[in-house]
């Protein structure tokens, strides 16, 4: 694949005319508007596939097994997610509860009837380009629409800070911090501790 059809590289377009913009002040509508475009397409497409990979593996009773054999998974909690199809026609409401471990204090409750859950259990690694791998699970749930409203309002939740996030990666890669393995595995180890910024 060329560098150039790849998302990081898009993105990288992207900050550089946000930073040309805010350099110059000349603002290139038009190009950012073109890659943001792209880049929606792309994770579209990724999205999907990754959806279409679930759903073989689940219908071949094979995704129970994956998860199981993740390498380097270390899972003590309860996972049925895999075996809940989206709920479209009939009104079906989940509890969700979000502990905190270190108090053992319960910061959220409550009964829902849609949304979009990703939960990050480890980030494993991170490439000299900046791409992350790790282990996650995905859950959407409710009516079309309803979850559809929820990932809208999730990514206007985390917008602001896309640019701050991937500026910061794309200054790492320029000024090839990422190529010393032992940068990474800290930053990854930093991350997975909530240090990391």
């Amino acid at each position: 694949m060329k560098q150039e059809n790849t998302i990081c590289y898009k993105v990288s377009e992207s900050i550089k005319v946000i930073e040309t913009t805010v350099k110059t002040g000349n603002f290139n509508a038009g190009k950012l508007a073109k890659l943001l475009h792209q880049i929606r397409k792309d994770a579209q497409k990724m999205e999907d596939g990754l959806k279409a990979r679930k759903n073989v593996m689940i219908k071949n009773n094979l995704e129970k097994e994956y998860q199981k054999n993740k390498k380097g998974v270390e899972f003590d909690g309860i996972n049925e997610i895999s075996k809940i199809e989206e709920i479209s026609k009939e009104k079906e409401e989940f509890e969700v509860t979000i502990k905190r471990i270190k108090t053992n204090k319960i910061v959220y409750k409550n009964k829902s009837h849609a949304g979009v859950i990703c939960n990050v259990e480890k980030l494993k690694e991170m490439d000299k380009f900046g791409e992350i791998d790790g282990t996650t699970q995905v859950f959407t749930f409710g009516h079309t629409l309803a979850f559809w409203f929820a990932f809208d309002q999730l990514r206007q939740a985390v917008e602001g800070r896309k640019t701050e996030i991937m500026s910061a990666i794309q200054k790492a890669v320029n000024s090839n911090e990422l190529i010393d393995p032992e940068v990474r595995a800290n930053i990854i180890k930093l991350a997975n501790q909530g240090g990391a910024k």
